[in-house]
């Protein structure tokens, strides 16, 4: 057995789409992790402007308190956006000049974007406001505003009094004041990820496995091998496990050389603070810190790889020919990403909680844990990334049982 394990997994290494694929993975990759053209700090860009953008950040690390943040909205109101910065000197709403903006975009522009976003309720745009919309006074009390935030976008949407309950007392276990780190690090690990990264993965997984039955009957060598019960049995479970092993290695050498990367180029620092210390975040329900997030969106997206993978298995073995088979299996990725990419879906909408359940967007990590999907069974409240473990598992068991039993009527020409 250990044996024809390991010739199914040299088998699927050896083979010239895998070298191919991996190699463009890596191409895709690197690209969204070190493409810095479009960083800018004060009159620094590209590498230059990170390691700028990391050091003004460090410096304003510490408790993000209300007093904090007043004084923040102050320095934009008086320094910033005064008259000699502006483009039309009587309009605050004109814009910076350009020397203004070299000299001042970037030292709080973090905590700019984050008073901008819990200023404005749960569910709107922040697209066309500006920090100058918003008084040193009301950017103090933000901690106050996210709980009724986020109450009156609950009392505005169809949710069930048990959901509701369930939100609340998760949105009002924040930690307060947050602690602040610079995260752009952590930050961009969840991002590439999301940035279709974890996607990119499963495409590959799906070029590299799809034939990995459908090869036996296009050479014959099911004449051979499945003339037996017991040839049967061992080729099925080896081919089960050398996958499995293949995809293991495979997933975790991209994801390590993705938070390897990030790290290096971002900064390390930022671990311990909470989420919502990052804007696009403040809202979220998850109380956990980056590392924490970071960790469970990997978890995630690797249960939702192997769930795929077996999908991957049962509709190679039902396939007759490698391309119908890899047709098939990336139309699995392609089409449910479509659907959710293309469409506004509420949080609370049955298409929103299908979608999640299948594997491509089960990587979506920054989009998970910045939503309210949950599922409600008669009151018992069960949040998304725990439906996903157990959609995954359940999946898992039951995709290889039915690979099996596939495989054992196959009837060899």
């Amino acid at each position: 057995m250990n044996n024809l394990i390991k010739y199914e997994f040299i088998k699927i290494i050896k083979t010239k789409r895998v070298l191919i694929a991996t190699m463009i993975l890596l191409v895709t990759v690197s690209l969204n992790i070190f493409n810095v053209s479009n960083e800018y700090f004060g009159e620094f860009s590209g590498i230059a402007a990170v390691k700028h953008q990391f050091n003004a950040q460090k410096n304003n690390s510490g408790p993000i308190t209300g007093d904090k943040l007043k004084k923040i909205t102050t320095y934009y109101h008086d320094i910033v956006y005064s008259p000699k910065n502006l483009n039309d000197p009587k309009d605050k709403t004109s814009g910076l000049t350009d020397e203004a903006f070299v000299k001042f975009s970037g030292k709080y522009s973090n905590f700019e974007n984050l008073i901008i976003r819990a200023t404005t309720p749960k569910g709107e745009s922040t697209l066309n406001k500006s920090i100058v919309d918003i008084s040193p006074d009301e950017s103090s009390k933000i901690y106050d505003m996210r709980n009724i935030n986020v109450e009156k976008y609950l009392n505005n949407s169809k949710v069930s009094s048990s959901t509701k309950e369930y939100l609340i007392n998760k949105i009002s276990m924040m930690e307060k004041p947050l602690n602040y780190e610079p995260i752009r690090g952590w930050e961009q690990i969840i991002r590439t990820i999301d940035d279709a990264s974890g996607m990119f993965i499963m495409i590959v997984i799906a070029i590299c496995l799809a034939p990995i039955f459908t090869n036996e009957y296009q050479t014959g060598v099911d004449n051979l091998i499945l003339s037996s019960k017991k040839g049967r049995r061992e080729l099925a479970i080896s081919k089960f496990i050398a996958a499995f092993i293949f995809t293991t290695l495979f997933f975790l050498i991209f994801m390590t050389y993705i938070v390897i990367c990030n790290l290096i180029l971002y900064g390390p620092t930022g671990a311990n603070t909470p989420i919502q210390a990052l804007s696009y975040l403040w809202y979220s329900m998850y109380n956990m810190t980056f590392l924490q997030a970071t960790l469970m969106i990997i978890g995630l997206s690797y249960l939702a790889t192997l769930f795929y993978v077996s999908i991957i298995m049962i509709i190679s073995v039902k396939s007759k020919k490698s391309f119908t088979s890899i047709i098939l299996c990336l139309l699995l990725i392609f089409i449910p990403y479509f659907i959710y990419a293309t469409n506004s879906i509420n949080d609370f909408s049955i298409i929103s909680k299908l979608m999640f359940l299948f594997p491509s967007n089960m990587t979506l990590g920054l989009k998970i844990i910045s939503s309210y999907i949950v599922f409600n069974f008669f009151n018992f409240v069960v949040p998304l990334p725990v439906i996903i473990c157990i959609v995954s598992i359940i999946g898992i068991l039951i995709l290889l049982l039915m690979t099996m039993r596939s495989f054992y009527k196959h009837q060899v020409s």
